[in-house]
């Protein structure tokens, strides 16, 4: 989501005239957008700042801002510890970017727009011209109030976006070249749950699934509560749709996930991967794992390790739990200490790597179809691309095959990525 607020601020400022640099000197408007999901995120933002200041002080007509959650988690807050800022927007008005601009330049005031989490951001869609994979977002906001997440606060409950309107935008995607959709919410198996029955997350699968010229439909994130049969059905109803599903566990122990108001329990869980595995030939399973929140114990910690273990993951994204003010958690008792938390935060990072890696040792010699997404920005001359079910594929070929399907036989592989040789026609 934060990702595709970036476009959408970038697109207002085109159309306001200004270009795109790599040279924070050269700038006259630096716009920071930000996450307050995790401390750490904030820390690199307030760090950032420092260096911004500096700018600011030597060129006075340098314009800066705050757009994103850390807007509306600390409010005007920050307009008292960074006196330099011209503007801070939460998320949900992002859209009055360009009003904000011409405002700033002609009343020289400090604005603040705040709260409002009516997302307006139809008329606004990014420029994907010569995209192959674009984000497009179904909903917004979440109802969950997990115990540690401040989401609900910053970004407002869960609200759908009309089916029309988002398969019309699927379609100017197509048009534009895109060959792949993202479909990204917060909780994008809850989408359409508000709408009084116009539209489910299946019927929405179903349509875009139709559309020619895409030909790969993808979404992040999906909640175990809310992943009913009928949507683990349409891996196999719809053939556009990948085999892949980024499932987040959090834990594996059933005591933390009642303390984090999950909704669900370990064995809930292990069923949804069995249903995923029996119905949907080789998917790729993803999840997010936080250690270190309140009252976990190393017993429970060996739990998460455990299930780990059995489920194999392809990949996990590893957190450590980060106090956010305003949330359940925050308050709760036996806070692990941070010592710890670090300790459990690399044995699982080290242990989730090994299997990763297995996993990736399956696809070589195999054929796999890539989409071919462009260069790489690691590997100098090299291309990448994804499979159907996200794993990431280096390989050596010309630009012009950039947005092609190609086969490719896999030579090379690592925990993260796999290496490919283009078979020739």
């Amino acid at each position: 989501m934060n990702f595709y607020d970036s476009q959408v601020i970038l697109e207002q400022m085109k159309r306001c005239g200004y270009k795109e640099t790599n040279d924070e000197r050269a700038a006259n408007l630096i716009i920071l957008n930000t996450c307050s999901i995790r401390a750490h995120a904030e820390e690199r933002v307030f760090s950032k700042l420092g260096e911004i200041k500096k700018l600011k002080q030597e060129k006075k007509e340098l314009i800066v801002g705050i757009c994103g959650c850390m807007a509306q988690y600390h409010r005007r807050a920050l307009f008292e510890r960074f006196k330099f800022l011209d503007f801070i927007v939460s998320p949900s008005n992002i859209n009055r970017l360009q009003n904000i601009i011409e405002e700033i330049k002609e009343d020289k005031t400090k604005v603040a727009y705040l709260g409002n989490f009516k997302n307006s951001l139809k008329n606004i869609n990014p420029d994907k011209k010569g995209k192959v994979s674009a984000y497009l977002p179904i909903m917004f906001g979440c109802s969950n109030f997990c115990s540690y997440c401040v989401v609900p606060f910053l970004r407002g409950k869960s609200r759908s976006r009309k089916l029309k309107e988002i398969i019309k935008e699927v379609k100017e995607l197509s048009n534009q070249g895109c060959r792949e959709v993202v479909l990204v919410g917060q909780n994008v198996t809850f989408y359409g749950k508000d709408l009084n029955n116009e539209a489910t997350f299946s019927n929405l699968l179903k349509e875009i699934n139709s559309i020619e010229n895409i030909k790969r439909i993808r979404f992040i994130t999906s909640h175990p509560k809310d992943l009913s049969e009928d949507i683990i059905n349409c891996f196999s109803k719809f053939p556009k749709v990948c085999p892949h599903i980024h499932l987040p566990i959090q834990s594996g122990s059933d005591k933390i996930l009642s303390l984090m108001n999950r909704g669900y329990t370990i064995k809930t869980y292990q069923d949804l991967v069995e249903k995923l595995r029996k119905e949907v030939k080789n998917i790729s399973i993803t999840t997010d794992i936080m250690v270190g929140f309140p009252d976990e114990t190393q017993e429970d910690f060996k739990d998460t390790l455990n299930l780990v273990e059995e489920i194999k993951f392809d990949q996990a994204f590893t957190f450590k739990y980060s106090p956010r003010k305003d949330t359940l958690a925050f308050k709760m008792k036996n806070q692990v200490e941070d010592k710890i938390a670090k300790e459990r935060l690399q044995a699982l990072i080290t242990f989730q790597n090994k299997i990763s890696k297995k996993n990736n040792e399956k696809y070589l010699s195999s054929i796999q179809e890539v989409l071919v997404e462009g260069e790489s920005s690691k590997y100098e001359d090299r291309l990448y691309g994804r499979t159907d079910n996200f794993k990431t594929v280096l390989f050596d070929g010309s630009k012009d095959i950039v947005g092609r399907l190609v086969k490719v036989v896999i030579v090379g592989y690592n925990m993260r990525t796999l290496k490919g040789n283009i078979l020739n026609d």
